[in-house]
């Protein structure tokens, strides 16, 4: 199977070589030239203007530019020039070092460069051209695309599928072993890719699979370098960030953490990991996940807008940022990104896209949990807080339209769109429903008719989705918001300290007498340098707790003491929705058991309650359609509207009858 290259996330695809040889300075000059020298310090141009010494503190960002250089026996290589003396250039030709002699050199141009969107489009296009079995297109569009991205392993790999599938074998294994050695480590796949079946007995092919292990161990090495080079291009020092390579469940860490720390991170993660293969998700990841844990100071370089984390799914790199302000509501940055590496190697296993509101619906679900003795329970959120005002302001996403958004659709609502995916799971988790949900979504037979899973949801609850969201509406509100202890100041970082611009009325930070121009100076004995100090401190108390707090005010030190109190809710609504038309309500859910379906639950004074129909009653007939399934009856029920009336055949105590039933307008 041709393996798609997700769409690099932005954060990565601007670290990553790109197709012209410019250097971006941090007071916004743009310099162009050719790399004479390179060393951690500084990096020399010669341009039009001679050569230019830039210390490297001083680039924002390097486009590396990709050069052919014909040599005068004909032969032509390409790669990026990174060293040129008179007696030699210096070039990186597939990732290798490969030093030329000038006197061997005929010319140098710079390969025209291609923007990524437009690549990105390229491949999209050459995956579907494999796709459609037009094989000679696609192999034309991937060398196309290796001309200006020789290192792209993905497409190398899609290439050498290309080749096999017109049988031809020796092209292919050659194109294989370059994806390889290009850090295509995708063994699982590969072995069980049924477009490489006429390789399996190719001694070549054997003999690669033999090197698994130099390959992967390589592999890693080229990953892990590319993450220090896109941490660099951020301005951090990428050297500071220590490896570690769990070979056993192919994950490697990258951080700056204690021995200590580490390790009890690394247990949280492998029995998570355990709980979930068991529980939910099912299939382990295959490929290498690589978790990168940031430090604070570095989370604002590669997060200047804030947000805590991201996971690229093509590359398997999780970056978890160290965010204090989520260790003041009880919320886990590396949880939430670990689930969307476990879902998306489950995804993978599966050759499934889940929908965006199922994807993040996962990953906030657990990132907020208790995780003792080897279970995992989701708990609340300051995400409830969010949803009881948007559903109180009739502000909610319906369901239909949440379970249909793309993913910009998703994140122009993002604020209420998190929220909702969360919780119309957790609602799934606390019925007994998620992993009865999430099995039958993933069959294939009912993932290919339903990629939203609306369908699923339906069957699973045995009624209507309206219904069903209405239901969840009742929970929800009936669910109680966490407190989170607040201070109640307004803060600045101020050259090392921490000065108070705003005292809220009537907070604790006001009945202890703090006053807007303080420097708050300590909390419970710790320093306070920072907002981060502040979020880091307040963060590990509860609602109710005491702390000291020492200011200076006026060059004097005040010692004060207050009682933390709840965070008051946010001011700000949610913007209004487009509302669909009312539904029609039944009041009652269906199951199937020994092959029939039967009436699971009546609601209260609902128009089924009123005709007389009992939990238990056999569904025969809904308007003269035989029911024999769930999706039948769903089916049948789905056309109606407020006040049409229903005929419903059921059979009670050995007696067949049919109830005329008017549906209600559902509320």
């Amino acid at each position: 199977m041709r393996i798609r290259l997700w769409l690099p996330l932005a954060l990565l695809a601007a670290a990553w070589p790109l197709s012209a040889d410019t250097v971006k300075t941090k007071d916004e000059q743009t310099l162009k030239g050719r790399v004479v020298r390179e060393d951690d310090k500084t990096l020399v141009l010669r341009s039009t203007f001679g050569e230019l010494t830039i210390p490297k503190g001083e680039v924002k960002e390097h486009q590396r530019a990709t050069y052919v250089v014909e040599l005068k026996d004909g032969t032509k290589l390409r790669g990026q020039i990174v060293g040129e003396t008179p007696e030699q250039l210096a070039l990186k030709v597939d990732s290798k070092d490969r030093p030329v002699a000038q006197g061997d050199v005929k010319g140098v141009t710079e390969r025209p460069g291609i923007a990524e969107a437009k690549l990105n489009e390229m491949r999209e296009r050459a995956l579907k051209l494999l796709l459609d079995k037009k094989y000679a297109e696609a192999i034309a569009l991937y060398q196309e695309i290796l001309e200006h991205e020789p290192d792209d392993a993905t497409s190398i790999y899609n290439l050498a599928c290309g080749y096999a599938l017109t049988k031809e074998n020796a092209k292919a294994l050659g194109m294989l072993r370059k994806s390889l050695e290009a850090g295509f480590i995708k063994f699982g796949h590969i072995e069980k890719d049924p477009d490489l079946d006429g390789l399996r007995e190719e001694p070549e092919y054997k003999k690669l699979m033999a090197a698994r292990a130099t390959y992967v161990e390589s592999g890693v090495a080229l990953s892990v370098e590319r993450v220090h080079k896109a941490l660099a291009a951020r301005g951090i020092d990428a050297k500071a960030y220590k490896t570690l390579h769990d070979k056993a469940r192919n994950f490697v860490y990258m951080h700056t953490r204690s021995d200590e720390d580490l390790a009890q991170i690394r247990k949280s993660l492998e029995e998570y990991g355990e709980w979930q293969w068991k529980n939910l998700l099912q299939n382990r990841p295959q490929d290498h996940i690589y978790i990168v844990l940031l430090n604070t100071a570095d989370t604002g370089k590669v997060f200047p807008r804030g947000g805590g984390g991201v996971f690229n799914a093509g590359s398997n790199v999780l970056l978890c940022g160290d965010i204090p302000a989520w260790k003041l509501v009880k919320t886990s940055v590396v949880m939430h990104e670990f689930t969307h590496a476990l879902h998306f190697a489950d995804m993978a296993a599966r050759r499934q896209t889940h929908p965006i509101w199922l994807v993040e619906g996962l990953a906030t679900l657990f990132e907020t949990a208790n995780r003792d003795a080897g279970k995992v329970l989701p708990t609340h959120s300051q995400r409830l807080g969010i949803l009881h005002q948007a559903i109180r302001a009739k502000r909610s996403i319906p369901w239909t339209q949440v379970m249909g958004m793309n993913h910009p659709q998703f994140m122009q609502n993002a604020i209420i769109a998190y929220a909702q995916s969360r919780y119309m799971l957790f609602y799934m988790l606390e019925k007994g429903l998620l992993k009865k949900f999430y099995d039958a979504y993933t069959e294939k037979e009912g993932y290919a008719d339903d990629k939203s899973a609306l369908r699923t949801i339906e069957v699973v609850f045995g009624k209507p989705i309206e219904e069903v969201e209405r239901d969840w509406r009742q929970w929800v509100l009936a669910q109680k918001v966490p407190l989170v202890p607040f201070l109640g100041v307004r803060t600045r970082d101020d050259k090392g300290k921490l000065l108070v611009e705003d005292v809220t009325a009537n907070s604790p930070a006001g009945k202890a007498g703090i006053k807007k121009g303080d420097l708050i100076a300590t909390l419970d004995g710790q320093a306070v340098q920072d907002q981060n100090d502040l979020m880091e401190a307040v963060g590990g108390k509860n609602v109710g707790d005491e702390m000291a707090v020492q200011v200076t005010r006026e060059g004097k030190t005040l010692d004060l003491k207050l009682k933390l109190a709840a965070r008051p809710p946010d001011a700000d609504r949610p913007p209004q929705p487009p509302q669909p038309p009312p539904a029609a309500f039944l009041g009652a859910s269906v199951e199937e058991r020994d092959g029939e379906v039967r009436i699971k639950e009546v609601a209260k004074d609902s128009p089924a309650a009123k005709a007389g129909l009992r939990v238990g009653d056999l569904v025969l007939e809904l308007d003269r359609k035989p029911i024999t399934s769930v999706r039948q009856f769903l089916d049948a029920l789905k056309p109606a509207k407020p006040g049409q009336a229903i005929k419903l055949t059921i059979e009670a105590d050995g007696l067949e009858e049919t109830l005329a039933i008017t549906l209600a307008k559902l509320q």
